[in-house]
């Protein structure tokens, strides 16, 4: 028998029938209703009832509710709820059930019971309010707290191992603060730090992105687990060197380093080859992806193809991450700029938009709008900082509108430039040598001088699949021993030389490229050498050059870039001898 209050006195009803009518029809169109006997067996349902479970009235009435469970909850968490309720107490909790298709839904459930004359259970009566979309949104919460938290702890890995190094950087600055030429020598010290950090990072990626590649290419055999694991390692790794480009990037501007082309470009090509890129990944979020280039465009400009492909490349890339639902379109217009004809390109999307006091952060480096961006979306606030520095580097500038909540309009504007028609200027041969047939190599020898065996395999791969015929050697000085005569170091070289092409690692033990190059070159050596490096600062291309390389390649290496330098070095020397 329920407990009683033999002190609390009668609580007068102010409704009457007609209210308590009222009453119960919206509570009928709001929430879950039931009735069961006090056998568990149902005697009443609502229609939100019969809607949400997905049963007839006809299949419920009579039914134990046991027909409803989904197993979720153990006997205890049933036990709980019955002695509550029959203690004349009113049980509250979420309550997960099975449709009558088995899918299952979440309720915020309220169970009590009325009692009869004796003090036994009569009835069970329960008010229900579907809740599944707050347990998935909830489950989904739950998961980016865990994601987040894995990401926290690697940020604290990163904090503690760039604290050490600001530590180190900071115990040197100290030590060379007081002169001029102490001064000079920190900033060679960071410039080593920077390029040093690019090959130590660069060698393994090189054998990461490499064999990954490789791999995808027999994708076919793998189970579909394999493959998504593999499209992970990929991707990441991608993800990692764009990271490390940005952060090479932004230190050149940082040291005044920043070099810019002036070649001719098809801007129309570009456009609408980077809205290819990230067509596939706007369709799959919904969002659809469109390109337009004014007919004035002209067909070639002049600039600098890499950085404008990248600042229009990381315009997009945000412009889809931060759009959920609705389009982005890329447009390429001229416009009349102050002084001269300008070159605009517009990225305009329909995504979370930006507040208006947060827009002055967007092109600070290392940041975004909020933290909570951040979170929701991940990056690290480097690509728009960099992208407005090449676009002032460029004599142009960047410029946003944004509504929050409707979306976002970012704006590229150079100088539009276009080639001279007299001087009869076309795209850079490059492109042409990277269209030819990889076939045109076939019988080519070539000599690698590279000192990770992870990475001569990888070259081999590369090459030999091309036809190319391929040696080894581990280091610099057996470099030049394989073109003397008797193998010494200053000896007379072969004659023919019994290679067409060196690929040279720039460092190597023993010796390193720079001098194996210099003793070559010094030699009489006139082979081809293309130096093939995991240092990307722009001094480390001249240092090269200036040492007697025909050619520059960078790692982790681009398979297509790789042959067509080999191949456009092997032509010119062949017009040359």
């Amino acid at each position: 028998m329920p407990p009683t209050d033999t002190h609390s006195s009668p609580i007068s009803n102010p409704l009457g029938d007609a209210d308590l009518r009222a009453l119960y029809t919206a509570l009928d169109k709001t929430a879950i209703v039931a009735a069961t006997d006090a056998r568990g067996n149902i005697i009443h349902i609502n229609s939100e009832f019969v809607r949400v479970s997905g049963y007839s009235r006809e299949e419920l009435i009579g039914q134990n509710h046991r027909l409803l469970s989904s197993g979720r909850h153990g006997k205890d968490f049933w036990r709980q709820m019955y002695r509550t309720v029959v203690g004349g107490e009113v049980w509250r909790g979420q309550v997960c059930n099975r449709a009558k298709d088995g899918s299952e839904y979440w309720v915020d459930t309220a169970v009590c019971c009325t009692f009869d004359d004796n003090g036994k259970v009569h009835r069970f009566i329960a008010i229900r309010f579907d809740i599944s979309t707050e347990k998935a949104h909830e489950a989904s919460l739950l998961q980016h707290r865990e994601e987040l938290e894995w990401a926290a702890e690697q940020q604290s890995k990163l904090v503690e191992a760039l604290e050490s190094s600001k530590a180190e950087l900071e115990r040197r600055n100290n030590q060379l603060a007081e002169a001029a030429a102490a001064a000079k020598a920190a900033a060679r010290a960071k410039s080593e730090f920077l390029a040093n950090m690019s090959h130590e990072i660069r060698t393994p990626m090189t054998a990461i992105l490499g064999y990954a590649d490789l791999l995808a290419e027999e994708s076919a055999a793998m189970s579909e687990t394999n493959r998504e694991y593999l499209g992970l390692i990929r991707r990441q790794g991608r993800h990692l060197l764009h990271l490390l480009n940005d952060i090479l990037d932004l230190a050149k501007f940082e040291a005044g380093r920043m070099t810019l082309e002036d070649i001719p470009l098809d801007i129309r090509a570009m456009a609408k080859d980077v809205a290819s890129l990230y067509s596939e990944r706007a369709k799959s979020c919904g969002v659809l992806l469109s390109c337009r280039v004014a007919p004035d465009v002209p067909d070639l400009i002049t600039g600098d193809p890499t950085r404008i492909r990248q600042i229009i490349t990381n315009l997009a890339s945000n412009a889809v991450k931060f759009t959920e639902k609705g389009s982005v379109d890329i447009a390429v217009e001229t416009d009349a700029g102050p002084g001269q004809r300008e070159l605009s390109v517009r990225v305009s999307d329909s995504g979370i938009g930006i507040e208006p006091e947060h827009i002055s952060l967007l092109f600070e480096s290392f940041c975004q709008a909020d933290s909570s961006t951040t979170r929701r979306f991940g990056g690290t606030g480097l690509g728009l900082g960099i992208s407005r520095c090449l676009a002032d580097a460029m004599g142009g500038r960047i410029c946003v509108e944004s509504d929050p909540g409707v979306g976002s309009t970012f704006t590229l504007s150079i100088p539009l430039n276009t080639p001279d028609p007299r001087a009869g200027l076309s795209l850079p041969a490059a492109v042409d040598a990277e269209r030819s047939s990889p076939g045109s190599l076939r019988g080519l020898s070539v000599l690698i001088a590279e000192d990770s065996p992870d990475n001569v395999r990888l070259l081999k791969h590369y090459l030999t699949k091309v036809g190319v015929s391929v040696e080894t050697v581990g280091n610099g000085e057996d470099a030049v021993r394989r073109f003397t005569v008797d193998g010494r170091l200053g000896g007379p070289l072969m004659d023919p030389p019994p290679f067409e092409v060196i690929l040279m690692d720039m460092q190597m033990p023993k010796m390193d490229g720079y001098t194996a190059t210099e003793i070559l070159r010094g030699l009489g050596c006139r082979t081809p050498i293309i130096a093939a490096t995991a240092h990307a600062m722009p001094e480390d291309r001249a240092q090269c050059l200036a040492c007697g390389c025909d050619g520059y390649i960078t790692k982790p290496f681009d398979p297509t870039q790789l042959i067509s330098t080999i191949r456009a070095c092997s032509q010119q020397s062949r017009i040359a001898g």
